[in-house]
């Protein structure tokens, strides 16, 4: 009895200390657990942190994602996944391993998302001024400033990459220097000086470039004056500007480029270049292509005309399958105010020969011209300011032009010395806005006219602080939405948006610009959904 009382002690404290390793096993399990899941979720933070610090430091990580960004902490690693719901705004996902265990953390960027960009200037100031409009609420954000462009920014053109949140800025400044920059990720970098020193446009008064991006490639192109005939151009490769190359727009060898406008063709590479130049005191104007690797297609438009050099006579619009040209032509003043337009066909690589917008004139020396197709292509609206300070503009219905509507019957336009006025297509709608700016009138003028109804009477926006003197409009990509600029008579920027059916004065946003450029544009985003 005493051998198996002691073999039944010996079988029990057997049990009770396989029960004692059982139990420190599993509280060794579950410690050693807990430090897995602890590492993996250092981890997995770090990965957010490193994913956020390659963003803030790559200008161009919205080019290639989804991005992936990997690592280790400690004895625990992590791949962060960067990706994007609009490219401002990143979207980090990141998972962290260590043994058995995983953690993923997501992190999104601010939900502020910028949908255009309001460009003006300050007298005195070296660095463009510039507002967000927000994507979420509708409002302009705070003033900032973009980079130097070595002197005050007289005029100034904004293109947005098709694909991605990349602005393009092009200034010309009181220097006659043409100055670029490049705006993405919340933040300005590049600014290059296109033109040397020695290559100055030829005069400070007139816009001598212009800058557009190639639809399909997203390429930046930007053409500017350098005081001779020929304007030069270079690419923008998303990172880099290409080396600087010519464009022979057959002006003779005495002849002073004056104003260039570029315009690109929705879904390709095609853009259009018109060149506005004198000889003495005649002035010529001419097209030429872009076909995403040459210049071609060279026309001819204004022809030894009087008329004055100092102002844009010339304008042009893409419809799907065509260009039109719009211009002024004619040796005496009674010709000019016949207007003139000419149509590239895409599929024939051909030029029309010159016709007549109407047979009846314009009513003045034309000074200022504007032409814009709707989002379809098969409707234009054409507007333009002559000396006399009316303002016409005509419908093309796809075959026939309109006869003129007079804008400015009762009241005439503020000056003819600049453009005030402009006109843009609804992207949702088929409708155009026509905004003006009328004598001695403080609250700005607007036609908003659909297609088919009946003829809409002018109407005025929100009050402002002086007449108007330049006027700049631009529809909003996805919203039935405009957003105008405009520079008056007191210096004053103010910037409204149309929504639904009426304007609201989104701000007075600078009090000492200038009357005497066009300093102003504006930019909206087309990757935004």
């Amino acid at each position: 009895m005493a051998l198996v009382g002691l073999i039944a002690a010996i079988l029990l404290m057997s049990l009770f200390a396989t029960a004692i390793m059982m139990i420190s096993s599993s509280g060794l399990m579950e410690e050693v657990e807990n430090q897995d899941w602890n590492e993996a979720f250092l981890a997995a933070e770090s990965g957010v942190s490193a994913a956020r610090a390659f963003v803030v430091t790559n200008d161009y990580w919205y080019t290639s994602v989804p991005y992936a960004v990997t690592g280790v902490v400690g004895v625990a690693s992590f791949s962060a996944v960067i990706n994007t719901s609009a490219p401002s705004m990143a979207i980090i996902t990141s998972t962290g391993v260590s043994g058995n265990s995983r953690w993923t953390s997501k992190w999104s960027g601010t939900s502020e998302v910028s949908r255009a960009l309001c460009m003006y200037q300050a007298v005195g100031r070296s660095n463009p001024l510039y507002r967000i409009y927000s994507e979420k609420n509708r409002v302009l954000f705070s003033e900032q400033a973009a980079l130097s462009v070595n002197g005050t920014s007289q005029w100034v053109r904004v293109a947005v990459n098709p694909k991605t949140n990349m602005y393009l800025l092009v200034a010309q400044n009181s220097s006659r220097g043409i100055w670029a920059q490049i705006y993405t990720n919340d933040g300005w970098f590049a600014s290059t000086q296109l033109n040397a020193s020695t290559q100055l446009v030829a005069v400070a008064s007139n816009r001598c470039f212009d800058v557009a991006f190639e639809q399909a490639s997203g390429r930046g192109l930007a053409v500017y004056g350098i005081g001779t005939n020929r304007p030069a151009f270079r690419l923008w490769y998303t990172n880099y500007w290409g080396t600087q190359s010519y464009v022979n727009v057959g002006a003779a060898a005495n002849a002073s480029i004056r104003w260039l406008r570029l315009v690109s063709r929705p879904l390709t590479d095609d853009m259009m270049l018109l060149a506005r130049y004198a000889i003495g005191a005649a002035n010529y104007s001419m097209a030429i292509r872009w076909d995403g690797s040459v210049w071609t297609n060279l026309a001819s438009l204004e022809t030894n005309c009087a008329s004055l050099i100092n102002f844009e006579t010339m304008d042009v619009a893409y419809s799907t399958s065509r260009a039109t040209v719009v211009y002024v032509n004619g040796t005496t003043a009674a010709a000019r105010q016949v207007l003139k337009y000419k149509e590239f066909t895409n599929s024939l690589a051909r030029w029309s020969a010159e016709k007549s917008i109407s047979a009846v004139a314009v009513g003045g020396e034309p000074q200022w011209m504007r032409i814009e197709f709707n989002a379809q292509g098969t409707n234009a609206y054409f507007a333009c300011e002559h000396v006399t300070r009316l303002l016409k503009g005509s419908f093309w219905n796809g075959t026939t032009w309109s006869a003129y509507s007079n804008f400015t019957a009762a009241t005439p336009l503020h000056s003819f010395t600049n453009r005030a006025f402009d006109v843009a297509w609804s992207s949702q709608t088929n409708s155009y806005m026509v905004v003006f700016c009328r004598q001695n009138t403080t609250n700005h003028s607007y036609v908003f006219q659909r297609v088919g109804a009946a003829v809409a009477p002018p109407a005025v926006m929100a009050a402002g602080t002086a007449p108007g003197c330049w006027s700049v409009l631009r529809a909003d990509p996805k919203l039935n939405e405009f957003i105008y600029s405009s520079i008056d008579a007191s210096n004053d920027v103010c910037i409204q948006r149309w929504k639904t059916n009426s304007w609201v004065l989104l701000g007075e946003v600078e009090t000492n610009s200038s009357p005497n450029y066009n300093s102003i544009d504006i930019g909206f985003r087309r990757d935004l959904p």
